[in-house]
């Protein structure tokens, strides 16, 4: 590893402070680190979180948690 790849944890944010920015729990941020949303790395097996990562994530990110609105069209049924 050159001296270029060497980072200090000024750069890294855990899960938890990452996810505040965004109003997440711990959780649900480190899905979108596995999942490969969030540019991260792990470190004794928890995510870190690079903060210029959080800057354009924020800008990009919609909240759509929960199921989407069912499109359904609900017909009238007379009454017989």
């Amino acid at each position: 590893m050159g001296e270029s790849e060497l980072r200090t944890f000024d750069e890294f944010l855990t899960t938890s402070k990452a996810g505040s920015a965004f109003a997440l729990l711990p959780q649900p941020t480190k899905w979108l680190c596995r999942l490969g949303k969030l540019n991260a790395e792990t470190l004794n097996a928890c995510w870190v979180i690079f903060k210029t990562e959080i800057d354009s994530f924020a800008r990009a990110y919609s909240d759509t948690r929960g199921r989407p609105p069912e499109r359904v069209e609900h017909r009238k049924v007379d009454a017989l």
